[in-house]
């Protein structure tokens, strides 16, 4: 069984962009730190979608810089690359799990690949992850017969199998339920005590109550709040019709 680097993750966005963004006129600057929990707003989900994948490597950089555990992207090798998959987990808002595995086997499969757990040790850690993160499915149905709640916890655990210190999610909220937005707040807020979690989202309730750094993806800027108030005391237009069109 491998074990895990005990030292956190971190990434720093330095005047950065990712392609498809460029008519942005502010590059990104972002540094994370244990604890962070990031949100990314604004009312073009697929730029913010952009921007999340570019920060986890997987989306090409149009100009600036981007620094993995400060060391320059461009200078990872394929074997860190690897690893890195593992220490930054990206999860996309439709969270897809493997249609033809129930749900126990598609949250085991990547760390048996990995060699991260023999397979009793993944069974056991799967079922305590479970209980982290509230589930209350089958774990031996297939995910087609399961709630979106009950998928987005499993594709939330088949990640965190990987032990990750960066979450990078896509709008987890999308397809949930607002009643079931506080088992998913709680179990992020949780697990992002001494890890970084950065989100793209339109739930406001979760930006007010746990954002420790707020950027709005404008139609032609980025602006970084480091407070819930000072994103609601902005003066700009942009900012202020999204913060009205998201509380109508």
């Amino acid at each position: 069984m491998k074990t895990a680097s005990t030292e956190q993750s971190s990434i720093t966005a330095v005047n950065f962009s990712p392609t498809l963004t460029q008519g942005l006129k502010s590059p990104l600057q972002l540094n994370t730190s244990p604890g962070d929990i990031i949100c990314f707003i604004g009312s073009k989900e697929n730029i913010l979608d952009t921007y999340l994948r570019a920060l986890a490597g997987l989306h090409p950089i149009a100009e600036g810089d981007l620094f993995i555990n400060q060391e320059p992207i461009e200078s990872i090798s394929p074997k860190q690359w690897s690893l890195l998959r593992q220490e930054i987990a990206y999860i996309s808002k439709e969270a897809p799990l493997l249609s033809v595995l129930s749900g126990m086997n598609n949250v085991i499969f990547p760390a048996l690949y990995h060699g991260i757990y023999d397979r009793d040790q993944a069974l056991l850690k799967a079922t305590e992850l479970f209980a982290e993160l509230g589930y209350q499915g089958d774990s031996d149905l297939l995910p087609a017969y399961l709630e979106p709640l009950e998928r987005l916890q499993l594709a939330l655990a088949r990640a965190l199998m990987l032990k990750p210190k960066v979450l990078v999610l896509n709008n987890p909220w999308h397809s949930l339920a607002p009643y079931e937005y506080s088992v998913l707040n709680t179990f992020l807020r949780h697990w992002s005590r001494n890890k970084v979690l950065i989100v793209s989202t339109d739930s406001l309730h979760f930006v007010r109550q746990y954002a420790t750094k707020i950027y709005f993806i404008g139609p032609n800027k980025v602006t970084y709040f480091q407070s819930w108030t000072s994103l609601i005391e902005s003066e700009r237009v942009e900012v202020r019709d999204f913060l009205a069109q998201l509380s109508e």
